[in-house]
């Protein structure tokens, strides 16, 4: 059995895995511990966004000249 918060999500050609260990101690840590997560995958989806080859509004197409 695996304690903690678990999310998983595809993100840059992978899946993403991020673990948040031990159990949440109320509905407080509970909420704050899925805001955070959601922070998490927003920065891989930037961070997916600016550095794609496949985008062609990416920062990288445009540092490329492409």
């Amino acid at each position: 059995m695996i304690d903690g918060t678990v999310r998983a999500a595809p993100r840059m050609g992978t899946v993403v895995v991020i673990r948040v260990p031990g159990s949440p101690r109320g509905e407080a840590e509970r909420g704050a511990r899925e805001c955070a997560l959601g922070r998490a995958f927003d920065w891989f989806a930037r961070v997916e966004e600016a550095c794609s080859r496949f985008e062609p509004a990416s920062e990288v197409r445009r540092l490329a000249g492409r």
